[in-house]
C-alpha cells in the first residue's frame, strides 16, 4: 500500500510519438471498405500562446483502475483555443474541499495538441488505489478535478488557466472475496478483482445475468457455480414447471417452464432459439425452463428442470478464470410422467488482454447453453464462439481515418461503428483465416468512440467493445 499520494501531476508536453498499431504483419481481409461518412477539413489559424484559453473537457469523468493492470488508459480532450504544445503544462488537483487525493499519473510522453491549438489530448493512468479506510477510494467517491493548463509564452509571461471542477473520478471498490449473499444479477464494476477462495455462486432469486466488470485485471481461480437447482433457474434463467397433481378422473396438466423457449405442457423440455454469437445476454439468449408431466389417478406428474445461469466476466486487462458451471437439470422422472429438463445457460468471457479459462459448462437437457469468449490477446475456450476484440488501437491519431485492427474467430464477419458528432451505422468487416481483421475509422475531431459488435447485434447491445480515441487535426 501507498501512504502518500500526489495527486498534481504538472507536466511538460514533450515530443510526441506515434501510436499507430504496426499493421505490417497483418493481412489485409479482402472486401472491406470504410463507411461513408464525410469529414469537414478544418481551416488552420495560427495559435498565439499569450491568448491561450480552454473551455471545457470530454469525458467528464474517469474510473479507478483505468490502465492498470494492462489495461487501456484513461483519456481526456481539452477544449480550447491558442494551445500550444511547446512550453506547456497540465496539472491536475483535488477540488477544495479536498476530501481524498487519488493516485493519478498523467502519460507525458503522450500528450499532444492539434494543429490549431483547439484541442488537447491528456492520457491518464489510474492505478487501482487499495489503501482502504479513508484514504482509498471506494464505490460511491466522486472525487472532483481542478484541470489546470499552464502556458508559458517564450520571451513573454506564464499563462494560467483553470477548469475548476471539471473532471470527476469515480472511486471503485476492489473485489476479492464473494459477496456474502452471492453475486446479484446486474452489471457490478470494481477497480480490480482477483478472488483466490471459496466457491463462488449467484444470489438466489437473481433475475438479470450476473455481469461482473474489472476497469484493470479480474482473476476468479475458484469455482463459479450459477447452475439451476431443481425449478429454480440459475440468474436470468427459466423456471421449472410444476408436475400436475393426482385427479380422480382423466389427467392434471403440467404447468409450463419459463424463458424464451419455455417447455409447454406434457412434459416438454426447455429450448434454446437464441444465437452462439450471443447479439445480446438478454432475449431470446437465455435458458429456458421444462414442463412439468402430467398427473394422473395414480400419480402426480414430475417437476420440469429448471435452466442454467447467465454470467459475464470482462477485464480491462487480462482475465483468469477457473470452472464456471451454468448448466440446466434433468425434469423429476419420478410419478406419473416426467417432467421436462431444462436448458443450459450462458457464459460470456471478455478481456482487452488474455482470456485463461477451466471448464465452462452450459449442459443442458437435452439443450446445451452457449459459451463466447472476445480476447484481444491469447485465448483458446473448446467449443466457444470467438467474438471480436480490438488489437493495439491508438489513444491519439493524427490520422482522420485511422486503420483499427482487431481479433476474432478466422473467416468471420463482425461489424463496427463510430460515434462522434454523429453515429454511423454498423458497417461489416471480415476477418482473414488467421482471425485478424481491419476498418478504416473516419474520426471527427476531438474524442471518438469506436465499437465492435458482432453481425446482427445493434449500436446498443450489451455485448458490444468500445473503446476512446481522440483524433486531433493535423495536415
Amino acid at each position: 500500500m501507498r501512504t502518500v499520494a500526489r495527486l498534481a501531476a504538472l507536466l511538460p508536453a514533450l515530443g510526441g510519438c506515434s501510436l499507430i498499431y504496426n499493421e505490417s504483419n497483418i493481412e489485409k481481409p479482402a472486401g472491406d471498405a470504410p463507411p461513408d461518412l464525410m469529414i469537414d477539413a478544418e481551416i488552420i489559424v495560427d495559435a498565439d500562446p499569450s491568448m491561450v484559453m480552454i473551455t471545457g473537457v470530454n469525458p467528464t469523468e474517469i474510473k479507478e483502475g483505468q490502465g492498470a493492470g494492462g489495461s487501456r488508459k484513461a483519456l481526456i480532450v481539452i477544449d480550447g483555443q491558442h494551445l500550444v504544445k511547446a512550453n506547456l503544462m497540465v496539472m491536475l488537483t483535488a477540488s477544495t474541499p479536498v476530501t481524498k487525493t487519488p493516485l493519478l499519473t498523467v502519460e507525458i510522453a503522450d500528450i499532444d495538441v492539434d494543429a490549431n491549438g483547439r484541442r488537447l489530448a491528456v492520457p491518464i493512468t489510474l492505478p487501482v488505489d487499495d489503501r482502504g479506510g479513508v484514504i482509498g477510494l471506494n464505490t460511491g467517491d466522486m472525487i472532483k478535478l481542478d484541470i489546470t493548463v499552464i502556458q508559458t509564452v517564450p520571451g513573454g509571461p506564464t499563462i494560467t488557466r483553470v477548469l475548476p471542477a471539471a473532471l470527476t473520478l469515480r472511486g471503485l471498490d476492489e473485489l476479492v472475496a464473494e459477496p456474502t449473499n452471492g453475486f446479484p444479477g446486474g452489471v457490478k464494476e470494481y477497480s480490480k478483482v482477483e478472488i483466490t477462495t471459496g466457491t463462488l455462486n449467484a444470489l438466489a432469486g437473481a433475475t438479470l445475468p450476473v455481469a461482473i466488470r474489472s476497469m484493470s485485471s479480474l482473476s476468479i481461480t475458484p469455482d463459479i457455480n450459477i447452475a439451476a437447482v431443481s425449478q429454480t433457474p440459475g440468474p436470468a434463467g427459466g423456471a421449472g414447471g410444476t408436475g400436475g397433481g393426482i385427479v380422480v378422473l382423466g389427467t392434471s396438466a403440467g404447468g409450463p417452464g419459463t424463458g424464451p423457449a419455455l417447455g409447454m405442457t406434457a412434459g416438454a423440455a426447455g429450448g434454446f432459439i437464441g444465437n452462439s454469437e450471443l447479439t445480446t445476454m438478454m432475449d431470446p439468449n437465455r435458458s429456458s425452463g421444462g414442463a412439468g408431466g402430467n398427473g394422473n389417478t395414480l400419480a402426480a406428474g414430475g417437476d420440469g428442470g429448471a435452466g442454467g445461469g447467465s454470467i459475464e466476466l470482462t477485464a480491462g486487462g487480462n482475465l483468469t478464470v477457473g470452472n464456471i458451471n451454468a448448466s440446466g437439470v434433468a425434469g423429476v422422472a419420478q410419478g406419473a410422467n416426467p417432467g421436462g429438463g431444462g436448458s443450459g445457460g450462458i457464459i460470456f468471457l471478455r478481456a482487452a488482454g488474455n482470456v485463461t479459462a477451466g471448464n465452462l459448462l452450459v449442459t443442458g437437457f437435452p439443450t446445451p447453453g452457449r459459451v463466447r469468449f472476445d480476447a484481444g490477446g491469447n485465448g483458446a475456450v473448446a467449443g466457444a464462439f470467438r467474438g471480436p476484440m480490438f488489437v493495439g488501437a491508438p489513444l491519439i491519431t493524427t490520422s482522420p481515418t485511422p486503420t483499427i485492427n482487431f481479433t476474432g474467430a478466422a473467416d468471420t464477419t463482425y461489424q463496427f461503428y463510430v460515434s462522434n458528432a454523429q453515429t454511423t451505422t454498423p458497417a461489416p468487416s471480415t476477418t482473414n483465416g488467421q482471425g485478424q481483421g481491419m476498418f478504416m475509422s473516419p474520426l471527427q475531431p476531438g474524442m471518438n468512440q469506436l465499437c465492435l459488435l458482432v453481425a446482427g447485434a445493434t449500436p446498443t447491445s450489451d455485448t458490444r467493445t468500445c473503446i476512446s480515441v481522440a483524433h486531433l487535426y493535423k495536415p
